[in-house]
């Protein structure tokens, strides 16, 4: 009996152990806990719609729990626990009231044309500002639509990774105006929101773009439009004139494979004949006079009639092959580009001719 009273505690102090633990690393899990302010507006309804955006956020954030209070300003916190400002004492006074760790507070205002909204993130532990955000927009209905992003800027330090892509690259990367560096690059961390991108490079027109950067990894592609001058429309030009100079030596060369190729057919055809035509030249030898001899004997000759024009066949395709890839691959190497120089070694150009006799093409060249 006194065996099981002592198994039962252990159980139970098992329990409380694991119950601790449990309870210690939910604890631990949660690094902050923020209260919402509510956000100072004229705009009524659109101040309390960012409000309530902001307190999903916060209650989506994987290690920020929300403090569930009534809705209240700053001042009117400051105003019930008698204080005048957010100084060390108060901060330390509203901590212990409220529960919280931090303090997230806000304006949202329309001036000049622009639609502003302004965030403090306040640490209420150590009594200093976490983080400041402040985004505009030309209209509030689309300061609304990116209500989330907004609320995730205040919430988030910055985005994981955000790297930016150019063809060609070496593009000179400009973010709202200020050089950062070079295509490829990985941007610094930079806090949640929209940046206007601009990348420039030499003899191509400037691509510009306005980018969201939120939470996560993302990467930015551009492409650069060459600009057309007329020294870059030579190169373009001579380049254009050597990449067609060499296809039609290789499009030789790929001809007189295939030609070739069709004349090994035809050549292992023959074989397969000539096999043919031996056993049934043997059959007729062995049964001459009889019908088996005969029969086997007008087949020989087909197969030897056959024979013949598939070896004319396979020779005449294996010269025609043969000629054709030793021409594409002289023509090849003639127009093959001087490592050592700016031009090629030879101009080669092709002009199909056409007479009532006769059709084909003229080449002409510079050595």
């Amino acid at each position: 009996m006194r065996f099981f009273e002592i198994l039962w505690m252990q159980t139970l102090t098992i329990q409380f152990f694991l119950f601790s633990l449990l309870f210690a690393t939910n604890v631990f899990a949660q690094s902050s806990t923020i209260t919402v302010l509510e956000i100072t507006t004229e705009f009524n309804s659109q101040g309390h719609e960012l409000y309530n955006t902001i307190r999903l956020q916060t209650e989506a954030h994987p290690q920020i729990a929300l403090n569930d209070v009534p809705t209240q300003s700053l001042d009117s916190l400051l105003l019930a626990v008698g204080c005048t400002q957010l100084d060390a004492m108060c901060s330390e006074t509203l901590s212990d009231i409220l529960g919280s760790d931090m303090l997230i507070w806000g304006s949202l205002s329309a001036e000049n044309g622009q639609n502003s909204v302004s965030l403090t993130m306040w640490d209420l532990i150590e009594s200093r500002i976490v983080r400041e955000r402040s985004h505009s927009f030309q209209n509030m209905e689309t300061l609304l639509q990116n209500a989330p992003l907004i609320a995730r800027s205040i919430l988030y330090e910055s985005a994981e990774q955000v790297s930016i892509v150019s063809s060609p690259q070496g593009a000179t990367v400009l973010i709202n105006g200020e050089n950062v560096g070079n295509t490829p690059l990985l941007l610094p961390a930079l806090p949640l929101g929209h940046y206007q991108i601009r990348l420039e490079k030499e003899n191509h027109l400037t691509a510009e773009e306005m980018i969201t950067i939120d939470i996560g990894e993302q990467e930015e592609n551009f492409t650069l439009t060459p600009i057309i001058t007329e020294n870059n429309q030579n190169s373009l030009r001579e380049e254009s004139e050597q990449h067609n100079t060499r296809i039609i030596p290789l499009a030789l060369m790929g001809v007189g494979l295939t030609v070739a190729a069709v004349g090994g057919y035809q050549g292992m055809q023959m074989r397969d004949t000539q096999s043919e035509f031996d056993d049934k030249t043997a059959i007729a030898r062995q049964y001459i006079g009889t019908d088996i001899g005969e029969e086997a004997r007008q087949r020989a000759l087909e197969l030897e009639n056959t024979g013949e024009q598939q070896a004319s066949t396979a020779n005449l395709l294996y010269g025609i092959g043969g000629v054709t890839f030793a021409a594409g691959a002289i023509l090849y190497f003639l127009t093959k580009k001087d490592s050592n120089a700016n031009n090629t070694n030879a101009r080669l150009h092709f002009f199909p001719t056409m007479t009532q006799q006769s059709a084909g093409f003229i080449l002409s060249g510079r050595f």
